[in-house]
Formats: C-alpha cells, sequence, structure tokens
C-alpha cells in the first residue's frame, strides 16, 4: 500500500468519525430534553466517534509527510513533518483535532458548561473544513 492509498483510507474514516461526533452533539444540543432511553448511547457514540476521530485527523496528517516524500520513511523525517504541519491542511487539521477534543471531552462531562463545549468544539471542527482545499484561496469563499 502506498502512502496515498493509506492516506484515503485514513482520511475517509476521519471523516466518517468527525461528521458522526459533530452530529451526535447537534442531536444532543437540540433534542437532549426529549430523549430518556437513548441519551446515554447517543452520547457515547460522540465521545467514540469524537476520540477516534481525533487520532484518525491526526494520523492523517502525519501521513501527509509520507506523501509528499512518496515514501513511508518520510514520516521520521522532522523536515518533512513539519513542511506538512505548516500547509493549510496542517492548519484545518490542528483546528479538527481542538474541536473533536473539546466534542469528546464535553460530551464527558455531560453539564449545561459540557454542553457548550462540546457544541463549540463541534463548530469549530466543522469549520475546519473550510480552512484548506479549493474554499481556502478562492476570493469569494466567505
Amino acid at each position: 500500500m502506498t502512502p496515498d492509498q493509506l492516506s484515503v483510507v485514513v482520511r475517509t474514516v476521519s471523516l466518517v468519525a468527525l461528521y458522526q461526533a459533530v452530529g451526535a452533539t447537534f442531536f444532543l444540543a437540540l433534542f437532549d430534553a426529549s430523549l430518556s432511553r437513548s441519551r446515554l448511547g447517543i452520547r457515547r457514540l460522540g465521545i467514540l466517534s469524537a476520540f477516534a476521530g481525533l487520532v484518525l485527523v491526526l494520523a492523517h496528517q502525519t501521513l501527509d509527510a509520507a506523501r509528499l516524500a512518496d515514501d513511508f520513511n518520510a514520516l521520521t523525517d522532522g523536515a518533512m513533518l513539519q513542511l506538512a504541519w505548516q500547509s493549510s491542511s496542517g492548519t484545518a487539521h490542528a483546528a479538527q483535532a481542538l474541536g473533536l477534543a473539546g466534542v469528546g471531552v464535553g460530551l464527558i462531562v455531560a453539564q449545561r458548561a459540557g454542553s457548550l463545549l462540546a457544541t463549540t468544539g463541534a463548530c469549530v471542527a466543522a469549520l475546519a473544513l473550510l480552512l484548506t482545499g479549493h474554499s481556502s484561496i478562492h476570493p469569494l469563499r466567505w
């Protein structure tokens, strides 16, 4: 498997985890008062998705160094890792990781402050997708 192929798989799974964590958070924020039996299960799913997504987002960003060099040995090359993290992709992944951490911790706390942290983290994680790709360089992106 090449670095590009592994990167596609990791990115796909990381996006599924990110969207699941963000979706669970927004669902709980909107319908928590109406939930009785499913509240705990949805919260657990959100926590698991957030922390899985956090690991996968960081792994995907690290794989960018291997993709740049087309060699897995670049994963231990400090200069290549630094180059990957200094890109717009690095900024987006850092924001996604921060948002997912907020979601995970906020859902664990499960009180009003936790709900606010989780919802803020979900917004950060979702909006971080705008920091890279075609939308980041288009003059009318906003």
